[in-house]
């Protein structure tokens, strides 16, 4: 079903995909926390690189359908999202031993998410936890900035935003 948005941007059926399937498995079989999370990340990857598609290409009039069929599909499975949002966390505190790169990806698949997709501000805003975390996840980037090594833009995903601070900040921690 990776096609179902047609062959313009195939990220674009790998985040519904992702998304699909997590609501599935916990649906399903609950219990199985790991598959549900891990369909949950790749759908938030096809996010980031469904975005960073559009930023880098032309017209994609599926882009309404397609954050409005992510956005219901999260919505009803928080039991993805507050996950996705705590591994993100413990991948800012872990950044200097595990690599910057996955730090800022899951930040920016969140900030993405949170920024582009109408009514997923409303997720984030209704849970304080998830509010906090973001907050933490930020003040731990910062803080490890300066332990990190550089990225170069090569590193950094196509058509991330300026916004997304997190991608530059070794270079302007002093190094």
């Amino acid at each position: 079903m990776t096609t179902e948005f047609g062959p313009g941007l195939p990220a674009m059926g790998i985040a519904v995909e992702g998304f699909r399937l997590s609501l599935e498995l916990n649906n399903t079989r609950p219990e199985d926390a790991r598959a549900r999370e891990a369909a949950f990340a790749r759908g938030m990857a096809g996010v980031v690189r469904t975005e960073g598609g559009i930023a880098e290409s032309s017209e994609f009039p599926e882009l309404v359908e397609f954050r409005e069929r992510v956005v219901a599909l999260v919505a009803a499975n928080t039991r993805g999202l507050f996950p996705y949002v705590f591994d993100s966390l413990h991948a800012a505190i872990n950044s200097i031993d595990d690599g910057w790169y996955d730090a800022c990806f899951r930040r920016s698949a969140l900030q993405l998410f949170r920024d582009r997709y109408p009514g997923a501000g409303e997720l984030f805003d209704a849970d304080r936890d998830i509010r906090e975390s973001l907050v933490e996840m930020d003040e731990w980037l910062r803080d490890r900035a300066p332990d990190v090594d550089l990225l170069t833009d090569g590193d950094i995903p196509g058509g991330m935003p300026d916004s997304h601070w997190w991608w530059r900040l070794p270079v302007d921690s002093g190094r």
